[in-house]
């Protein structure tokens, strides 16, 4: 299964981090691109650019989004997971 994940924050680093123990194929995003990459790094995962590369590469996204703007901007902006023309099948909103 690839999960895909958004937002690597206070909460969002460490729920990230115990799907990628699982052993799935887990590609992140953030917004701060250096604070995904260097996620990436420590824990061995891939790096998406956007949220509709996310989406394209995953079957499951879950985000954990701050507030309604970025959730907004996230899943419906030009660039937004419902923008991939290969949507994930499950999409999980966290708040």
């Amino acid at each position: 299964m690839r999960i895909g994940f958004a937002r690597l924050g206070r909460m969002g680093a460490p729920m990230a981090r115990n799907i990628a123990r699982s052993g799935v194929d887990l590609t992140v995003w953030n917004r701060t691109v250096s604070k995904a990459q260097a996620f990436a790094d420590e824990i061995g995962c891939a790096v998406a650019d956007t949220p509709c590369d996310l989406a394209k590469n995953s079957d499951v996204v879950i985000s954990i989004l701050a507030d309604d703007a970025s959730s907004e901007a996230f899943h419906l902006g030009g660039q937004g997971v419902f923008a991939s023309q290969m949507p994930s099948d499950v999409v999980v909103r966290a708040q």
